[in-house]
């Protein structure tokens, strides 16, 4: 297991790193572009860190695609944008083994690529419940229960497989959910704040019990300013 480290590159799940706190997300306080003189461009960044004590290079990953049936990788657009074209300049056998999982991440992902997306909709919700902010996430671990029996399979074949798994699964009618103010937002957060919960937690409270809607960003900076 590797993972994408907006501060530190390509690293191994099991590697010891040091603590920070960057991340590529434009409205959080810890963002790598607010501390970025000049333009900020994400491939770039990329390059730069790479370079860094704790990194590894892309290359570290030909042993695992020369001996695994797939490679999966569950990103978001700015970390798509970060090590896409990276990942595109691999031999065409090595991107015949990856899989992409990621809502939205074609429209930023190198068109060489783009046939190793797996497709999921809202009818993840169902099987794997969560937030849109973990979505990748959640549809590899579905993902990895379909294929777990199956080492080979092409990525229109993995696509199949999704498919089918989807087509039993309703779509869920739509919810009507109320507006809510930074104000009652925050009112209602302090509690949520002191007992624990986490922001996704305390996002999915708040769209399933409250029935109020709050964008994903707005909600995540006033989560940040609510002391637990």
């Amino acid at each position: 297991m590797w993972i994408v480290s907006a501060g530190l590159g390509l690293v191994r799940a099991e590697q010891p790193v040091p603590g920070y706190d960057l991340t590529l997300s434009e409205q959080s306080s810890d963002s790598i572009q607010a501390r970025v003189q000049g333009g900020f461009d994400q491939a770039l960044w990329w390059q730069q860190i790479q370079r860094g004590p704790f990194a590894h290079p892309v290359s570290a990953l030909e042993t695992a695609l020369s001996d695994s049936g797939r490679v999966l990788i569950a990103l978001t657009k700015p970390y798509v944008r970060m090590v896409g074209p990276i990942l595109a300049a691999l031999p065409a056998d090595q991107i015949a083994k990856l899989r992409f999982f990621g809502g939205g991440i074609e429209k930023v992902l190198p068109k060489i690529l783009h046939a190793q997306v797996m497709r999921y909709d809202e009818r993840l919700d169902q099987i794997v419940p969560g937030i849109k902010l973990d979505g990748a996430a959640r549809a590899l671990e579905h993902f990895v229960s379909l294929v777990a029996k199956r080492t080979e399979g092409t990525a229109e074949q993995d696509q199949t497989l999704i498919d089918a798994a989807l087509s039993g699964i309703a779509r869920s009618a739509s919810v009507k959910r109320e507006p809510i103010g930074d104000d009652e937002l925050k009112a209602l957060m302090v509690p949520w704040r002191a007992h624990g919960l986490s922001f996704s937690q305390a996002l999915r409270r708040l769209r399933d019990v409250e029935l109020r809607s709050a964008e994903e960003r707005r909600f995540r900076r006033i989560y940040s300013q609510v002391t637990p």
